[in-house]
């Protein structure tokens, strides 16, 4: 029990706890005179704590009897209040001494009703006279457990309360407000089941907070509190029908998990069934339903929404568990409440915040999961792009020389002998093309880098194999009207011979596809200690820092965001995963505008004894030729 008493003077007060006497209504023609004659008779009992409550839900109303006693220096207008927003009826009566009892109506009923004009609490006028007394009957009579947390204060400290209380609990249910117009915000681009779904739960949510905060008679006053009873037990009990579809459609459970769906779905349907029910039959046994088939309906949805975590551990799920954590909490501190018979604002207290807390994981826990299939949706259509993108690629690279095998093919039915061998050195090109096209592949396949062996070296005359791979391309060179030179010297190296000519290869095509049209490529070595370097140098369109720093990464030539990309860009990394095969260090000096110059460290057989090079490293910094 609680009283209020002023810093600045002596006030009234309500008596201790102790000196309040109650009583059960015994018949309903009984009335206050009655009911007090009973009291001073010893029927009535004093409570043994603050906040007892003093029978369970029977329904049956009771009284609580009282004195209030004026001092000198006092003020004599008073406000008592019941402190209880969800008790359904209460009424007052005053006497003075060896008076009549006059029945004291609530201020809402008193005073003209406007929008906001009510009062949290129920709450009655008090005048006490100057040095006397009067005696006060509180009846209630509802559904809820008994309890009397009167409280008397001036009109003042009241008002003052009541206003720090709607500012307290504007602050806390503006919070999930926000992530529900967040919602509508997302709901314009994305169509997602459970947000709907999520929205209608909020509106269920507030008005149950509404009723339970008292602030739905404070801004409907016009409204009984047996009305917004109904209305807040009305929402909470479409607030468990709708969690079960949203439970449907958060975790797609139609999808993935087919048999725990149709328990949701006959859940569902016991609860649409059971509503009409509850409100036609059994409207004074609803907040207790609502209290046990609560507390299983949180349970459940807690262990499928644990269940469905463990199997897709993200960000959006946690906090779908943490919804239904902080939901049983707030029921298992109601529970307390009940055992421990603590002061209605910590139950409803906690059941104000649990569901501000509620709906705003629930909604943060929509947003996530929205935003991450948008992302997930981003990057399958990204893939599919880039897909395509690689496809056409792919189909470039290998569409002319297999076209080039056809060709030549068909001309060595018919051609005379002066011709087929120039025909069958095409042929042989072509394939080679084809032939590094698919160990590009190979390389890009395997992330492992697989060093050859000493023994698939051989000591061969450098000039002889390079000649052999320009001689393949002077056809294609002729075609782009490019000059190409081959300028070496009679040094004898160390080599892997099939991996250095497909080195050659690659570099070759890649300066003519890159090069420009009647430009010129030379190909030409310069020995530098123990190494002699091959060197393939244009005079095309050259690179930028940053193409430079990504040429030898796959899939970096040739790429845009505009337009299909002219080859998959393996050319120059396969000249990257060779090198390192064969523990041979790169080089690449370019600048936009003056070409490209790549070069390839080559063992003089000279040399071949002493150690290795160490494996070489991608180009660092450019310089120009």
């Amino acid at each position: 029990m609680a009283w209020c008493q002023s810093e600045a003077a002596p006030q009234v007060q309500l008596p201790p706890w102790t000196e309040i006497q109650t009583v059960a209504e015994d018949c309903p023609s009984c009335g206050p005179e009655a009911i007090w004659q009973r009291l001073q008779q010893g029927e009535g009992s004093a409570l043994a704590r603050a906040n007892q409550v003093i029978p369970g839900q029977t329904g049956q109303p009771h009284w609580a009897g009282f004195r209030l006693r004026a001092t000198p220096g006092t003020a004599t207008s008073y406000w008592l209040s019941l402190q209880s927003p969800t008790l359904d009826d209460a009424q007052l009566w005053w006497r003075y001494p060896s008076g009549d009892w006059v029945a004291q109506a609530q201020l809402q009923h008193t005073l003209p009703l406007s929008f906001g004009s009510g009062y949290l609490f129920a709450v009655w006028p008090i005048e006490i006279p100057f040095n006397g007394h009067i005696d006060v009957l509180v009846r209630i009579q509802g559904v809820n457990r008994v309890q009397f947390p009167l409280v008397l204060q001036t009109p003042a400290e009241y008002l003052l309360q009541q206003q720090r209380l709607c500012l307290l609990m504007g602050a806390v249910l503006a919070v999930p407000w926000v992530v529900v117009f967040y919602v509508l915000t997302v709901m314009r681009s994305f169509a997602n089941p459970s947000l709907p779904i999520f929205l209608a739960m909020a509106v269920c949510e507030t008005v149950g907070a509404f009723w339970i905060s008292g602030l739905m008679n404070l801004y409907w006053p016009w409204l009984e509190r047996v009305q917004a009873a109904w209305l807040g037990s009305m929402a909470y009990v479409l607030l468990m029908a709708l969690s079960i579809h949203h439970a449907r459609a958060f975790l797609r459970t139609p999808v993935y998990d087919p048999k725990v769906d149709r328990l949701l779905r006959w859940a569902a349907f016991c609860g649409w069934l059971a509503l009409p029910v509850w409100v036609f039959f059994f409207s004074a046994g609803m907040r207790r339903a609502l209290l046990y088939v609560g507390t299983f309906h949180a349970v459940c949805l807690l262990w499928l929404a644990w269940r469905n975590f463990l199997r897709y551990r993200r960000a959006y799920m946690a906090m779908y568990v943490a919804v239904w954590v902080v939901y049983l909490v707030s029921v298992v501190v109601y529970w307390l409440f009940r055992w421990f018979e603590w002061p209605l604002v910590v139950s409803l207290g906690a059941q104000f915040v649990q569901g501000a807390v509620v709906a705003t994981l629930l909604g943060w826990s929509g947003c996530l999961q929205v935003l991450q299939h948008r992302h997930a949706l981003q990057l399958r259509i990204d893939r599919n792009t880039e897909r395509s993108r690689l496809y056409a690629a792919a189909q470039h690279d290998l569409w002319q020389p297999l076209q080039s095998m056809q060709l030549y093919a068909r001309s060595l039915r018919g051609a005379p002998p002066t011709q087929q061998a120039h025909l069958l050195q095409g042929l042989q090109l072509a394939s080679l093309y084809v032939d590094d096209f698919m160990h590009s592949l190979r390389y890009l396949a395997d992330d492992k880098i697989h060093v050859l062996h000493d023994s698939q070296y051989q000591d061969c005359p450098l000039d002889k194999l390079l000649n052999e791979v320009v001689t393949e391309f002077i056809p294609h060179a002729h075609m782009r009207q490019v000059q190409l030179r081959c300028r070496t010297g009679p040094q004898s190296v160390w080599v892997h011979v099939p991996s250095l000519q497909r080195m050659v290869r690659n570099l070759l095509s890649n300066a003519l596809r890159y090069g420009a049209a009647g430009g010129k490529i030379l190909l030409g070595t310069r020995q530098q200690g123990e190494l002699v370097w091959v060197w393939c140098i244009d005079n095309g369109q050259g690179m930028t820092p940053e193409q430079a720093n990504a040429c030898f990464q796959a899939f970096a030539g040739g790429l845009t965001n505009d337009h299909i990309p002219q080859s998959l860009g393996l050319g120059l990394y396969s000249v990257k995963q060779l090198s390192l095969q064969m523990n041979t260090p790169l080089r690449l000096h370019t600048k936009p505008g003056k070409g490209v110059a790549i070069g390839i460290g080559l063992r003089l057989t000279s040399f071949r004894s002493q150690e290795r090079n160490p494996p070489c490293q991608p180009p660092t910094s450019l310089s120009t030729p």
